[in-house]
């Protein structure tokens, strides 16, 4: 290998990492998504899909009489790791970073509810450079969501009045979603080293006592004082010193706990995402595993917190979905895939995915863990879009933009736009 190839094989390794500048706009978007959960105002830069599921979410909360109040915080000693890949005139980045959750429910008759969860907080950001942008491209405001054209859009919208550039309109989440983590963070094994040699000496300072009278000598001079000093000293550190042997038995307790509870549920679900992966790139060489489940999990939330399952064209279901008194859903990480099969140019999912949620049950809470049986389908020729978004999408027939997200038909020449044609619609969804 020459000396440019090999320069070349190092730009191209580097461009498929993160740079510093993607960890920012992370850390800003959990910093804000922290404060929207204390009742903020929306993130920056959100996709409108992901801006009309946190409002079905708020929605729902304020519906029920819910205060909800969460907590995020970036877990120490972890770093952000991320991915990129292109499509067509954007970059696509997945990146996520471990962090610690805590959140506290509570209803109007005082009844509350708190948690908190090592979790890994998971996102897909677009970024777009300025110059593979036109001028009549049309894009959803960022602040109300209404379609406009860049030109009309950097002027003021038309809808809401803010002005916004490229610039403000990227880098863009396009979605994310928050796995529950089943592995110890550093952070926790550090501290629950240090809350056991901390627990050691308090215990040893008791014990100094003790053993200064039981041994007190007849005489304190010379030798014998010096060697009830350097035992009362040694003993808190002897202590602190088997607190942290305690700790570290804690620790492998929970290693193990945690191998016998998740190994072969992890195993499952590994194998399970093999095969869905190798199955789909038959059909969809840009198929991701990692977007398929930021999907889903999207899918699945919108199937909980919407009122009505009619307004959305993603859930295709032949039944009534039932509504499940559910406020909180997180994705634990666990999904199986039971069937898979094409047909009729269809591409039909029978998958099984395991959310932790919160019930509200109006006197009290219930969090427990929920099997989803979900069936997909979208269209063999269907290609993975991650930069596309169904609430602005282009007509095939007018070329202009609507809302597909939530009707069947383009508002501009009335039509049908077949959104199994694009993207995964949900065809049956229930609890086993």
């Amino acid at each position: 290998m020459s000396g440019f190839d090999k320069q070349l094989a190092g730009v191209e390794k580097k461009h498929d990492d993160i740079d510093y500048t993607d960890g920012i706009f992370f850390s800003r978007f959990c910093e804000q998504l922290e404060r929207y959960g204390s009742g903020g105002e929306m993130p920056d830069g959100i996709s409108s899909e992901l801006r009309q599921l946190l409002e079905y979410r708020r929605d729902r909360l304020s519906d029920r009489q819910l205060t909800f109040t969460e907590e995020i915080m970036g877990a120490k000693l972890s770093e952000t790791e991320g991915r990129q890949s292109k499509a067509g005139i954007y970059q696509i980045k997945h990146i996520s970073k471990a962090i610690k959750r805590r959140f506290t429910v509570k209803n109007n008759r005082g009844t509350s509810y708190s948690g908190k969860e090592n979790v890994r907080l998971c996102a897909d950001i677009v970024t777009a450079e300025p110059q593979n942008i036109s001028d009549d491209q049309e894009f959803c405001c960022p602040k109300c969501g209404n379609i406009a054209g860049l030109r009309q859009l950097e002027k003021g919208c038309e809808s809401c009045g803010y002005s916004s550039f490229v610039t403000g309109l990227f880098p863009r989440v396009q979605g994310f979603f928050i796995r529950k983590s089943v592995s110890l963070h550093i952070i926790d094994l550090l501290k629950t080293l240090l809350v056991g040699a901390v627990i050691g000496f308090v215990v040893g300072i008791p014990m100094i006592a003790v053993s200064m009278i039981a041994e007190m000598p007849p005489s304190l001079e010379g030798n014998a004082l010096k060697t009830l000093l350097s035992d009362a000293l040694i003993m808190p550190l002897k202590c602190a010193l088997l607190g942290a042997g305690a700790g570290i038995l804690t620790i492998l307790a929970r290693l193990i706990y945690n191998e016998v509870k998740y190994s072969s549920r992890i195993s499952k679900s590994s194998e399970s995402a093999k095969s869905l992966n190798t199955f789909m790139k038959k059909y969809d060489r840009s198929f991701n595993t990692e977007h398929f489940e930021e999907t889903v999990v999207k899918l699945i939330q919108f199937a909980l917190y919407c009122k009505d399952a009619k307004e959305l064209t993603v859930l295709r279901t032949n039944s009534p979905i039932r509504q499940y008194p559910i406020i909180d859903s997180v994705y634990t990480g666990f999904m199986n895939v039971k069937s898979m099969c094409a047909k009729e140019n269809m591409c039909i999912l029978d998958i099984e995915v395991s959310m932790l949620d919160l019930y509200d049950l109006r006197t009290r809470f219930i969090r427990q863990e929920d099997v989803f049986a979900v069936r997909l389908q979208r269209s063999l020729s269907a290609v993975t879009d991650k930069s596309m978004e169904l609430k602005n999408t282009e007509c095939p027939e007018c070329k202009k933009h609507f809302d597909a997200l939530s009707f069947s038909h383009c508002s501009i020449c009335g039509r049908e736009f077949p959104v199994w044609e694009h993207e995964w619609v949900v065809k049956d969804i229930k609890i086993k």
